[in-house]
């Protein structure tokens, strides 16, 4: 639409945004699927308000004849809406709308501004939201680590490489790391990356101050390409992959423009195909690479192999996600390696030494796990799972109120860790306090209570409750856990076995003994005398 319909501008652009390996990230990796529906909402709401741009430009030369196709501009606020609570990068929308103004000739002046106030107020709400979000989480760095320089530095040198990897998309990876600049400084290349930035961008402008299309397609890129080009140091890379899944858009909308045109409208035209045989060489570039990155982004073992390879000793996080991929596929010697490289290359990184901790907790080296956790938790002191982990451990080292102060306090930190209150009611079971078990295992079956695991929290509840002498209490969780489908032989032994103590207890032998014969024919070991008693 906003070529005109131009052909080449359509093709080029469309197709780089499909295959480009810059791409594979948003697409390929499952939380970044976010990336894809935001920008589905994004470009709706740009096509409506091109539908609503058009009526205005029309009713401008009209003087007013025309009608203004506001219902295009609503559906334009509605589908910003949907793409900002889809991912908040879409918070530069309004921003781009009036490069789009720009672009079709739209006479600047304060109604333009105007216009788009609802949709500004919800940008700087959801902007300030997420800053906040990101600060809470860790992921927003230490603001004075690098000073405002530093700061110009890493966002020209970004900018440089995204126009780059767009162009020659070698040397990818899943993260790019800060440069190392204990006792060394910044490297010169990150510096060198300013004055080529300010210099090829003065001498665009300067040539292409009068073309539309160039500073549009400029604008598009940097418009949407600002927010992550590290002024607010978020995460720990300097550039990402998935941060040019839009911005990429306005550059290869420029780069086609002019092959839509005549030789007499454009003296470049004659050069078209050589530039279309230019772009092929690119798309078959792009086509290898984009394979070659799937098989990269398949799973988190080949994701972070190849980050280490790109980044040998640089990337702390990769070894401590190798780390943790080894761990849930049960090879705990080469995760516990990989947490051991972590922490060599980042002494303060808490999360390794919580993850190392998990190994030897694995292990059953429980020493070990608690000089882990106990590291873990001196650098970070609001580490709910690791409060969690080490009550464990000491439970397991029969330090039961160590234990439970511990779990105390992983659910205050986080009053949805199942785990931790499943813990404690365990530990609270060992020192008998069934009532405190009760309520625990209770908590877990009211945070999540469609889940298939649960007829193991029905059965303890039903325990607790046989310990409490509500024996009637008792049968309906222990019924309530036989109703599951897809449990194993012995759990539903053990379950018809612990009924048949509760309806015993309740003197009604004539329905305790058919359940302790079921227990027994499903390979549940029975007391002799419990069923002779039963049959008297």
């Amino acid at each position: 639409l906003l070529s005109g319909k131009r052909f080449w501008v359509s093709v080029i652009t469309s197709l780089f945004f499909a295959i480009h390996p810059m791409h594979v990230e948003s697409v390929a990796w499952v939380s970044e699927r976010k990336d894809v529906l935001y920008t589905f909402f994004f470009m709706i709401s740009l096509i409506f308000y091109h539908k609503y741009a058009e009526s205005q430009l029309k009713a401008d030369e009209t003087q007013g004849q025309s009608s203004v196709n506001w219902m295009s501009f609503l559906v334009c606020g509605l589908m910003f809406v949907l793409s900002v609570l889809s991912k908040p990068a879409a918070v530069v929308l309004p921003v781009v709308l009036l490069a789009i103004d720009y672009f079709m000739r739209r006479k600047i002046e304060m109604k333009l501004i105007l216009e788009k106030i609802p949709l500004f107020v919800i940008s700087a709400g959801i902007g300030i939201w997420t800053l906040d979000a990101q600060k809470a989480s860790g992921a927003v760095d230490d603001p004075n680590r690098w000073n405002l320089f530093e700061k110009l530095v890493f966002a020209c040198y970004g900018s440089v490489m995204y126009v780059v990897k767009m162009i020659i998309p070698t040397g990818l990876s899943a993260i790019y790391p800060y440069p190392n600049v204990e006792g060394k400084g910044i490297p010169m290349e990150f510096y060198a990356m300013v004055p080529i930035l300010l210099v090829t961008l003065g001498i665009i402008f300067y040539l292409f101050r009068q073309n539309r299309v160039v500073i549009f397609g400029i604008a598009f890129f940097f418009i949407n390409l600002i927010l992550v080009l590290q002024f607010f140091t978020v995460g720990q890379a300097v550039m990402a992959d998935r941060y040019t899944y839009v911005p990429y858009i306005g550059l290869f909308f420029t780069l086609s423009w002019w092959l839509d045109e005549k030789a007499e409208q454009n003296r470049l035209a004659k050069f078209k195909p050589a530039v279309l045989g230019l772009f092929g060489l690119l798309a078959v570039v792009c086509v290898f690479q984009t394979y070659k990155r799937c098989e990269v982004w398949k799973n988190t073992e080949s994701l972070w192999v190849d980050t280490i390879a790109k980044f040998p000793r640089r990337v702390v996080v990769a070894y401590n996600n190798l780390g943790h991929f080894y761990r849930q596929s049960k090879q705990l010697d080469k995760a516990l390696a990989n947490y051991n490289e972590a922490i060599v290359l980042n002494p303060t990184y808490h999360l390794a030494w919580a993850n190392k901790g998990n190994i030897y907790f694995d292990k059953n080296m429980n020493d070990s796990a608690l000089a882990c956790y106990n590291k873990a938790l001196s650098l970070k002191d609001d580490l709910w799972e690791t409060y969690g982990n080490r009550g464990a451990v000491k439970a397991r080292m029969n330090d039961h109120q160590g234990g439970i102060s511990d779990l105390n306090k992983a659910v205050a930190l986080n009053s949805g860790y199942k785990t931790g209150f499943s813990n404690r009611a365990l530990v609270n079971e060992m020192l008998q306090r069934y009532d405190s078990a009760k309520v625990d295992y209770q908590r877990v079956l009211d945070l999540d209570p469609r889940s298939p695991e649960n007829h193991r929290y029905y059965n303890a509840v039903g325990v607790c409750n046989q310990h409490l002498g509500l024996f009637q209490e008792s049968i309906e969780k222990f019924n309530s856990a036989l109703s599951y489908k897809k449990l194993t032989t012995n759990e539903i032994g053990i379950y018809y076995l612990n009924r048949s103590y509760s309806y015993n207890s309740m003197g009604n032998k004539k329905l305790a003994l058919p359940d302790a014969v079921q227990a027994q024919k499903m390979g549940v070991e029975v007391n002799p005398s419990y069923l002779a008693s039963l049959q008297n």
